[in-house]
């Protein structure tokens, strides 16, 4: 049984569908933002933010292939077991 909805409701469902769909598209954008904070939040922990990020950036430099994710996840392993 298909349900009638007033213009009011479908006004609002719409609305909602495209916010979800806006909000798809934005966290398909930077997928890899995440994972770079959370190292980052646990790096700032044993006072090592600063070192990580640099060490990261030169991994970086040295690779332009590596994800950013994986340079920033490899810099915390290199300070963290230091």
């Amino acid at each position: 049984m298909k349900k009638n909805l007033s213009g009011d409701q479908l006004s609002s469902k719409k609305a909602l569908k495209n916010m979800l769909k806006g909000a798809i598209a934005e966290s398909a954008w930077q997928p890899s933002l995440a994972p770079i904070d959370e190292i980052l939040l646990e790096a700032g922990a044993h006072n090592l933010r600063a070192e990580v990020k640099a060490s990261a950036e030169l991994f970086m430099a040295d690779d332009p292939n590596l994800d950013e994710a994986n340079a920033y996840n490899m810099a915390y392993l290199k300070w963290i077991n230091e």
